[in-house]
């Protein structure tokens, strides 16, 4: 019969209990690196789904204001751009492609772009948001700046806003800059601009 050796059954359990605590360790060390992977992760998906949103509007803008004109028989004292300001454009046109001519007015209020249009004048009509629908509870709009252009100067092509009743007649060029802002606390603002020029013979 082997000879016993005291001591051996509590060397065995302190080495359970130290690979224990050492397992515990790695555990928490991979739950700490998951989740900050997921944090991680989920902030890249919110600055994308962000910026798409954001190009979208920019998009939008650029492609209704293209269309400055579209259907519309230009007379004295009824330019197609009914009036244009750093923060608000109105014109008219048939954007929809419907044979019906309406004026267009686009702003921002409240963190919100909102186009309002009307077949009878360009200070009333059916208003709808442009952003709440794409960005709701994801994206602010902090900023809509227009800046008009007469792409017929050889001088500073940029023109003085308000547009003057002149003046727009003249605008060929219009650049649109937009500021946003995500709804995580602490996020910086972001901006984008982009340009439509208005191609059709007047």
């Amino acid at each position: 019969m082997p000879p016993r050796t005291r001591g051996r059954r509590g060397i065995a359990l302190l080495e359970i209990v130290v690979a224990l605590a050492v397992f515990s360790l790695a555990l928490l060390a991979i739950f700490t690196a998951f989740k900050a992977a997921m944090v991680g992760w989920q902030v890249a998906q919110q600055v994308t789904s962000e910026q798409q949103g954001a190009r979208a509007l920019l998009e939008w803008l650029s492609r209704r204001v293209r269309l400055v004109g579209v259907g519309y028989i230009e007379a004295p004292g009824s330019p197609a751009i009914n009036y244009g300001s750093e923060g608000e454009i109105r014109f008219w046109a048939d954007a929809d492609g419907d044979g019906t001519v309406k004026c267009h007015q686009v702003y921002l209020r409240g963190g919100v772009v909102y186009e309002q249009t009307s077949t009878s004048g360009c200070t009333s009509g059916d208003e709808r948001p442009l952003t709440s629908g794409l960005e709701a509870g994801r994206l602010e709009v902090t900023s809509l700046a227009f800046t008009y252009f007469d792409a017929s100067t050889d001088g500073d092509p940029r023109l003085l806003v308000p547009l003057s009743d002149p003046d727009r007649y003249l605008v060929r060029r219009i650049e649109i800059a937009v500021g946003f802002r995500g709804l995580r606390p602490g996020q910086a603002p972001f901006a984008m601009s982009t340009q439509s020029v208005i191609r059709r013979e007047r």
